[in-house]
């Protein structure tokens, strides 16, 4: 629940990431691991931002990727926002002084005080390595968590309730799993023996980071870190070939993803990093869990054949469930979830994407967007390419939380 999830134990509630991820989660987005992240490692090329297509005509799309107790819910519509309980929008501001319209500054997670996490443009110019981790105050005062990392790239995807944000910076071209304690220190965090590279996604209130790290072998699995710091590598499914966790609840249970031959599949991992295989739509024929709550509901993605995705969530047992849909709906994802059951996510229809909370009562609302607010995101951002072996598995590169085209 990566941002609400703590709010019935008087902590953060999380939503994703991721995400809770969350935010994310990441995304699901997935974002997965954290998401690009760590794909940094693997030597990809970047395309300029010039060489991206051109935007396209206005459109309202947005999307919502995590909410908090209170019904405070974070997303984009042409730039990082914060939907109020009463429905209010706030648009954040990125590292540049203002906003960069249509630009890559995205907000991934928020916790119980309304402090939200993500990542910010750094440079007007929008050129891919000046998104920074950054953290928004209750006020929507924005700071660059990585402001050392100069003409490097990184990402905050979870925030717990003291403040403590998670995610991950690459200096010196490694890939660094991180966590900024609430002064903005950064913490780095352990890579798995013989590894060298790491992605948090997402934190408990009790100080436990979940996410990714690269194995000896160069494959990316699931992994925990300890409060204490110690990393630990998470049980994997059959056939699995990389792994990443989206969200770890209070009580030390997980979900994510993990790459099987025959693509993505949900996991959830018991505290003790038991792993366990979540169900698709019947028919469909993949599946991503973004974030689970302090009861173990989790939320996230189920997708045909043809690549269409839809909203779902699992309850404790594992039993899934489609979320009812905006009418004329073509695809809906599911980003977060808190402890009241509220998700948030987005769902393609009209011809747009439409940022929108799944209530627990059944119905599902629009959450409507700014005036003038273009193309979502994932249209306009920076393009990456790498060899599809190297790369963790999850959500649209560099954006976490994005939905996928």
């Amino acid at each position: 629940m990566r941002s609400e999830r703590r709010a019935t134990t008087g902590r953060r509630q999380a939503t994703g990431s991721p995400r809770g991820r969350r935010p994310r989660r990441r995304p699901l987005r997935s974002a997965a691991l954290a998401a690009g992240t760590a794909a940094l490692a693997c030597g990809m090329t970047m395309t300029a931002w010039a060489d991206a297509p051109a935007p396209k005509a206005a459109t309202n799309d947005a999307y919502a990727a995590a909410l908090n107790g209170d019904g405070v819910v974070v997303g984009y519509a042409d730039g990082p926002v914060r939907w109020e309980a009463d429905g209010r929008i706030t648009r954040l501001p990125d590292l540049t002084g203002g906003v960069v319209p249509g630009g890559a500054s995205d907000v991934y997670n928020v916790n119980d005080a309304a402090v939200a996490v993500g990542v910010a443009e750094t440079d007007p110019a929008q050129t891919i390595y000046t998104l920074h981790a950054a953290r928004w105050d209750a006020n929507g005062a924005v700071t660059d968590l990585d402001a050392a990392n100069v003409g490097g790239l990184s990402f905050a995807l979870d925030v717990d309730a003291a403040g403590n944000a998670v995610g991950w910076s690459n200096p010196g071209g490694r890939i660094d799993a991180v966590r900024w304690d609430p002064s903005g220190q950064p913490h780095v965090l352990a890579t798995l023996p013989g590894g060298d590279s790491g992605s948090a996604v997402a934190i408990n209130d009790s100080g436990a980071v979940a996410g990714a790290a690269r194995d000896s072998g160069g494959t990316w699995q699931a992994a925990r870190w300890s409060p204490g710091g110690a990393v630990t590598a998470l049980g994997p499914v059959p056939g699995q070939t990389a792994a990443t966790v989206n969200e770890i609840n209070a009580s030390g249970a997980m979900v994510g993803e993990a790459t099987v031959s025959g693509g993505e599949r949900a996991v959830r991992w018991s505290p003790a990093g038991t792993p366990t295989l979540l169900s698709a739509l019947p028919g469909h024929v993949e599946s991503r869990a973004a974030d689970l709550n302090d009861s173990g509901v989790a939320a996230g993605v189920s997708q045909a054949a043809d690549g269409t995705p839809r909203a779902v969530r699992w309850d404790p047992n594992g039993q899934v469930a489609e979320l009812p849909a905006l009418p004329g709906t073509v695809r809906s994802e599911a980003y977060g979830i808190n402890n009241a059951g509220a998700i948030v996510g987005n769902a393609y229809a009209g011809g747009r994407y439409h940022a929108v909370r799944w209530n627990p009562d059944g119905t599902v609302t629009d959450l409507g967007t700014l005036p003038a607010a273009s193309e979502a995101r994932h249209r306009t951002a920076p393009r990456v390419t790498c060899p599809p072996t190297q790369l963790p598995p999850g959500r649209d590169l560099c954006t976490p939380n994005a939905p996928r085209p």
